[in-house]
């Protein structure tokens, strides 16, 4: 397959932790990059590549620095998070981003009317974070962790409301209600070339438990932005979001019930004993699960670090 051959050639380059690693090692992670995506796509012929899915195992390599693990975790997020981009095609995949603009509209009709007037309202600037939940945008791995842990914990479609807020942050906000040139070329090119929000001086570490008080009072902008988020689905939950959008079709993975997430989540995790023995450590997600989505039994896939 071309496009995955290419793909392949290109890993290992857009992460900042990968930018001066020797090509020897570069070449050693893709071999392994290469094998779990070929175990993901034979997992299920359902499953076609599409461009971008070698930014999320990459993640999932580098990340949780155990072949097998990463194996497990990009197979269950392929069949539940990445579904709708799976296909033979992207059509649920374009129907989907559409409701990012929708969001919007709820909260903030003053962006949403800079959206419509540029005719953007279709949601295309939010395809690459949709497909790759920002792993192709973000350089930074521990921020792209953060992303992915509070996904995990939380239904499929929360990864719209992280790119409506990251849209409504008040730097994004702001400098795109400021733009003189407001055309679909200059607020596409915007949208695009948001900055990418950072961590604080002290960075997530994978391997520390964090407490409820310290994501509560955290001052990295992601972990704002996460939480964010999670308001604006507590507000406008996917069920009445997708009322508004007979366009999404049945089939969709934003349509699974959200009282039944967090029975299907508790099955896949406990379904590998392997993994089960490999929970060390608490996640942040957990902890934003626990925060803000009581009674819903969910936890990160990235609770499971191995031990070195």
């Amino acid at each position: 397959m071309k496009e995955f051959d290419m793909d392949i050639r290109r890993s290992m380059f857009q992460l900042s932790c990968c930018k001066n690693i020797s090509n020897g090692l570069r070449m050693k992670r893709r071999k392994k990059l290469a094998t779990i995506m070929c175990d993901v796509l034979q997992s299920d012929p359902s499953l076609y590549y599409f461009q971008g899915f070698h930014d999320i195992c990459t993640i999932h390599l580098l990340g949780l620095d155990n072949e097998q693990v990463a194996r497990n975790v990009a197979v269950q997020m392929s069949k539940m998070y990445l579904k709708d981009h799976h296909g033979a095609d992207f059509k649920t995949t374009i129907q989907v981003i559409k409701l990012v603009p929708l969001i919007i509209k709820r909260f903030d009709t003053r962006v949403y009317q800079v959206l419509e007037e540029a005719q953007v309202t279709n949601g295309i600037f939010a395809l690459s974070w949709i497909i790759t939940g920002f792993a192709h945008t973000i350089d930074q791995i521990e921020v792209v962790l953060l992303l992915f842990d509070a996904m995990f914990a939380n239904h499929p479609a929360f990864i719209l409301y992280i790119c409506a807020a990251f849209i409504l942050r008040p730097s994004s906000r702001s400098g795109l209600l400021q733009l003189e040139d407001k055309s679909m070329p200059m607020v596409h090119h915007y949208l695009q070339n948001i900055p990418a929000p950072c961590l604080s001086s002290k960075p997530y570490k994978h391997n520390r438990i964090a407490t409820e008080k310290q994501v509560l009072n955290t001052e990295n902008e992601i972990s704002k932005l996460i939480l964010s988020a999670r308001v604006m689905m507590q507000d406008f939950p996917p069920e009445d979001l997708l009322c508004l959008a007979p366009f999404v079709p049945k089939s969709s993975v934003v349509r699974f019930p959200s009282d039944l997430f967090g029975h299907w989540f508790h099955c896949q995790v406990n379904a590998d004993p392997g993994m089960r023995r490999r929970r060390t450590r608490k996640s942040m997600a957990l902890i934003f699960a626990a925060i803000s989505f009581t009674g819903m039994l969910s936890a990160s896939l990235f609770t499971y670090w191995t031990n070195k």
